[in-house]
């Protein structure tokens, strides 16, 4: 089978990611803030579809070399390396965050030796007692080890698969497998009650799911020129980016602050913020062009900017929302507007988060590509 060369990196992406830390960070920044405007409160509590964003990336950017390999026929990516560089890549940057919280900041408040193993360790989701230790956001953090972990092993039978049968069969039929498993969870745990389970890895399979496939169906579009079908698709950008926004519209007008708390409209939710994030990743991943307007925003200096150090931002930017209307709203008696708190918000969070990319997450990163 002829291989084809592809750049790990593709333009676009750290602009999406961008976009999603930011509208997480909104949300949590400006919702309990915005009580005189009910309907941008119901839509920026819809800002968390961000997460899921996050996980339709992940499913295509992580998933991508072992994709190429599978199509290619070539070995798959070394498991221990594999393994090694995503562990630096979430591990470090986030114990920094973590102790900070605890040591400096006093924004967590974790006791005995079992709560800092289960923080450490990212096993804080699968307790309802700890769960809410530590840093709020990092529940998200152990889905996203979970697809880590689960990939390699996932990827292994899907190229055995490919042995006895086309590669673009093998992961396309594996992996709508996966997508509908996952719908299946997501319905179980609804219907029978488990809240729990419902911030389990399962819960969001559908979405790293997707990631995979879009990741297959651009290979498949690149190496197949004589369909246009990618740039036909890309042509609809527009389009793409209306349904994405018209999603969490939809969801502020059907759900509106309730979604705030999880117990309600998950699976309503899930769905419309499953749509929200592959219609924003279907502009890159077919026909992006950097001369459209998208495509000028999303590569311009600011948005890659952001998009790199948007795991810092990700995992700061609540500790830091505490803090500033903690200690130095409150004893002002001052609520502060949301677009205040918010700038103030994203300004320190960035800052922070530069801080957390230059000293700890490229060197490290550097590192590990030097020594595997």
């Amino acid at each position: 089978m002829t291989q084809v060369t592809r750049s790990l990196h593709l333009p676009g992406w750290d602009g999406l990611r961008a976009l999603a830390a930011t509208s997480v960070l909104v949300l949590h920044a400006a919702v309990f803030r915005l009580a005189d405007a009910p309907a941008l409160q119901a839509f920026v509590a819809q800002l968390q579809a961000g997460v899921q964003v996050f996980f339709v990336a992940s499913g295509f950017m992580v998933a991508r070399p072992f994709v190429l390999a599978i199509i290619d026929g070539r070995p798959l990516p070394a498991f221990r390396q594999y393994g090694w560089r995503r562990a630096l890549r979430i591990f470090p940057a986030y114990w920094l965050a973590l102790f900070a919280s605890a040591f400096i900041l006093g924004t967590t408040h974790l006791s005995g030796v079992g709560d800092w193993i289960t923080q450490l360790l990212l096993l804080q989701a699968y307790r309802a007692d700890t769960f809410t230790l530590g840093i709020s956001i990092a529940w998200t953090l152990t889905v996203e080890v979970a697809f880590y972990l689960l990939l390699p092993v996932f990827m292994l039978g899907v190229e055995r698969l490919a042995r006895r049968m086309s590669p673009w069969r093998a992961l396309v039929g594996s992996t709508g497998v996966a997508f509908a498993a996952g719908w299946v969870w997501v319905a179980w745990s609804v219907l029978t009650g488990h809240l729990l389970e419902t911030f389990w890895f399962p819960f969001f399979l559908p979405l790293f799911s997707a990631g995979i496939l879009l990741c297959i169906g651009a290979e498949w579009v690149e190496r197949n020129p004589q369909t246009d079908l990618g740039r036909r698709i890309g042509r609809l950008a527009p389009l793409w980016w209306a349904a994405s926004f018209g999603s969490l519209v939809l969801a502020a007008a059907l759900f509106g602050t309730s979604v705030l708390y999880r117990a309600h409209y998950s699976a309503e939710t899930q769905v419309l913020y499953t749509a929200c994030a592959v219609f924003a990743a279907l502009p890159l991943v077919f026909g992006f062009r950097r001369e459209r307007l998208d495509g000028r925003m999303l590569t311009s200096a600011a948005f890659v900017y952001v998009g790199v150090v948007s795991y810092g931002v990700y995992l700061w930017h609540n500790q830091i929302t505490t803090v500033l209307t903690d200690n130095v709203l409150a004893p002002r008696d001052m609520e502060g507007s949301a677009l205040m708190v918010t700038l103030a918000v994203f300004i320190l969070s960035v800052a922070v988060a530069s801080l957390s990319w230059f000293v700890v997450e490229r060197p490290l990163a550097r590192w590990s590509r030097r020594v595997m």
